[in-house]
């Protein structure tokens, strides 16, 4: 009972392979047949391109399809010359200057823009020129780059928060040597119990950690005054 148990359920497992198989078949058929049919359309258009060009050519005289183009674009100049009720020789000279005119305003604007980038620059050069942050003086493409970055119109702004930044690095700088400070002093601490110890450590460690943090504030003080 067991082994016919076993083909059972083995043959409803083909069975559902054989499904499977089916609709991957079947949905690969499709596809295909998709493809095909996309690719019948394109070469219909350009089947119908083909012919449209060909009997253009042959009703024209013209062979070459550069002339012929060049040709149909002087037909549609001449009928709307004549929509406009004037010559084509005029409409085309109309045409070219309205072109002229579009690209001279293009030129202009771009002109103007580069002009106001330079300006800016300008600016920003002049801004910087006794500007210093930590000592350092600042380049105005570094407050440029920090503008931009950081959505600043103004380089007032932007080089406030360029010093608020740098003191904010300076003092996690600090905060760090401090614990350095302090865990080297720990390291020097001695273990014994004479009377003297815990003074020698005391006058080492000097405060602990907040001492050591104190100093290291005040070397930033010092530093932030002498500029």
């Amino acid at each position: 009972m067991d082994i016919q148990k076993g083909t059972e359920g083995q043959g409803k497992e083909d069975i559902a392979f054989a499904k499977r198989l089916a609709a991957a078949q079947e949905k690969w058929r499709l596809e295909k047949e998709n493809e095909i049919e996309q690719i019948r359309n394109e070469y219909k258009d350009h089947d119908m391109y083909r012919q449209a060009t060909e009997y253009l050519q042959r009703a024209s005289g013209i062979n070459d399809i550069m002339t012929l183009k060049e040709q149909i674009e002087l037909i549609e100049l001449q009928d709307r010359a004549e929509e406009e009720n004037v010559s084509p020789q005029v409409k085309r000279r109309i045409e070219e200057l309205e072109a002229k005119a579009a690209r001279a305003d293009e030129m202009e604007a771009e002109q103007s823009q580069k002009q106001a980038v330079l300006a800016f620059e300008n600016m920003l050069k002049e801004f910087c020129a006794d500007k210093k942050i930590d000592g350092n003086s600042i380049h105005h493409e570094e407050l440029w780059k920090y503008m931009h970055e950081n959505e600043i119109a103004k380089p007032e702004f932007a080089f406030k928060a360029m010093k608020a930044d740098a003191l904010e690095s300076k003092l996690s700088s600090a905060k760090e040597d401090a614990i350095k400070d302090y865990l080297n002093s720990k390291r020097g601490v001695k273990t014994d119990s004479a009377p003297g110890a815990a003074a020698q450590s005391n006058t080492k460690i000097g405060g602990g950690f907040k001492g050591a943090e104190a100093r290291a504030i005040e070397r930033i003080k010092a530093s932030r005054n002498a500029e």
